[in-house]
């Protein structure tokens, strides 16, 4: 999971909106032949896209944040990357949006929520 996690990032500081969803599938792919258990799948899925990512505690939303790419910020969100996840100083993604008002429409928009939760479900 650690080549998983590179290539992540990688993809987020690249805008490479196409490799990241290929990423995340075969990382989907990966977890799903692992775990049988649908709800311990989901569960691991959900881990994974919200783990820290770096020495701030940073996740890959944080990261895709500073970025400013809403369509990697999307992909991450409707794959259950949790907006509201805190680093290591008490930042949710949001804050890292570089005043990018399409991020931050998209961060404050009450629509994030009902995808935020079929990611889950």
């Amino acid at each position: 999971m650690d080549q998983s996690k590179n290539t992540l990032i990688t993809c987020i500081k690249n805008n490479d909106i196409d490799k990241l969803r290929d990423t995340l599938k075969n990382v989907k792919e990966k977890l799903t032949q692992e775990y049988s258990d649908l709800t311990e799948e989901r569960r691991k899925v959900l881990e994974f896209i919200n783990q820290s990512v770096d020495e701030e505690r940073n996740t890959f939303l944080h990261i895709a944040a500073a970025n400013g790419n809403l369509d990697l910020i999307k992909e991450l969100v409707f794959n259950g990357a949790d907006r509201f996840a805190k680093n290591n100083k008490n930042a949710v993604p949001l804050g890292f949006s570089k005043n990018n008002s399409m991020v931050v429409n998209f961060f404050l928009s009450p629509a994030i929520s009902l995808q935020s939760l079929r990611a889950i479900c």
